[in-house]
């Protein structure tokens, strides 16, 4: 066997980044990513209005009224989508709220959940699929999982929204009650990225440590595919939002649906970040297991 350590790179157990950027793409190719990120898509797009009137009541109820958390939430979509597609969002949101009661807003959480776990089972099967194994669990089982996974990472993004929303009035009473100046503020005001960052890595440690049916014994296994997911759909997605902005003249092509298939397509490239993450985790744990004697 070839002795990898005396070559440059990165090395886990015998798999050589060279080698690993290629079994990632033959994988890819086999498990038709493809396809599944298009599935995924589709489950999306029917649960990301209802989720985003959901999130606005439920921040407005908690901490401002309800116009301001759609203005932070067009504000962070416009900093990663497109533009055509952060302006559908927020008129349709805007165009929603208007008339949404309480029992709307109940009978739109119901449908957020829903298609949510639709999408979260559809990401189960995907990782399964990456991982090689037939998931037995009884489809009940399967469903409360994806109910779970869905209504964890939606707490997420709820706190991440009370700090954003809520955050920067926060920053300015711990300043003057403890008398550490607006330097405080502002860096609470910069410091909100990487914030938000944090929350995005750890909803998608989540679904790659809970939703595939492996033995979870050891998480570091998961932090690879964790960052590089992550890594790409940010890239990704501004990559797509440039092009979009510079190059893509949907509207031109589609009409009015322009920004409705540049908002599929966004999705389309996020589904297919969060499964090549899967991926890479998947051939990590292979290699981890041919370096250690084939243990678990």
């Amino acid at each position: 066997m070839k002795d990898h350590a005396s070559k440059p790179g990165l090395h886990i157990g015998e798999l050589h980044w060279r080698h690993m950027a290629r079994s990632l793409i033959r994988r890819c190719s086999k498990d038709r990513l493809a396809d599944q990120s298009a599935q995924l898509s589709y489950y999306f797009l029917f649960a990301v209005f209802p989720m985003l009137l959901f999130l606005t009541a439920l921040v407005g109820f908690f901490a401002v009224p309800g116009t301001v958390t759609q203005r932070v939430i067009s504000q962070y979509l416009g900093a990663i989508l497109p533009h055509q597609a952060s302006s559908f969002i927020d008129s349709s949101l805007r165009e929603i709220a208007s008339g949404s009661s309480a029992g709307k807003l109940t009978l739109g959480l119901l449908i957020a959940l829903w298609s949510g776990s639709s999408g979260m089972g559809a990401i189960i099967h995907g990782l399964d699929l990456a991982y090689g194994v037939r998931d037995e669990r009884p489809w009940w089982r399967e469903k409360i999982l994806a109910l779970v996974l869905t209504v964890v990472v939606t707490f997420l993004m709820v706190v991440a929204l009370l700090l954003v929303v809520s955050g920067g009035d926060l920053a300015a009473a711990l300043a003057a009650r403890f008398a550490w100046g607006e330097e405080f503020t502002l860096v609470w005001n910069v410091a909100q990225w990487p914030v938000l960052l944090m929350f995005v890595l750890l909803a998608f440690g989540l679904i790659y440590y809970f939703a595939p049916n492996i033995p979870r014994e050891q998480l570091r296994r998961l932090v690879p595919g964790t960052v590089i997911g992550v890594g790409i759909w940010l890239l990704v997605s501004l990559a797509f939002r440039y092009y979009v902005h510079h190059f893509g003249h949907y509207s031109v092509t589609y009409g009015a649906i322009g920004a409705v298939i540049v908002l599929m397509l966004w999705f389309y490239l996020s589904s297919m970040a969060i499964l090549i993450g899967g991926e890479v985790n998947s051939i990590l744990e292979r290699a981890l297991e041919d370096a250690g004697g084939g243990e678990p």
